[in-house]
């Protein structure tokens, strides 16, 4: 059963994917630019918090935002859209 005080999300759907120093792919730079065509937002996960490995930036992006959102896209970063249509 849903709650009916709980505010509904603002949007539907976000993408989370960001950058880690020292790999090779900027397929971040793709997933931005997807996201701005067609008005999704896009959560950026690409800074490690504390002393946690960067991977798990993602996830902590995903606990911080899902409130917000009906779904949260993850994309890793050997991933790229290659149709914007």
């Amino acid at each position: 059963m849903s709650d009916s005080s709980s505010p509904r999300p603002s949007h539907r759907l976000a993408v989370v994917s960001g950058y880690y120093p020292g790999r090779r792919l900027d397929s971040h730079i793709n997933h931005s630019a997807y996201c701005r065509r067609h008005g999704i937002p896009f959560l950026d996960a690409s800074y490690p918090t504390g002393d946690r490995r960067p991977h798990f930036r993602k996830l902590e992006v995903i606990l911080d935002y899902l409130p917000h959102f009906d779904w949260l896209f993850w994309l890793d970063d050997d991933a790229y859209f290659t149709d914007f249509s």
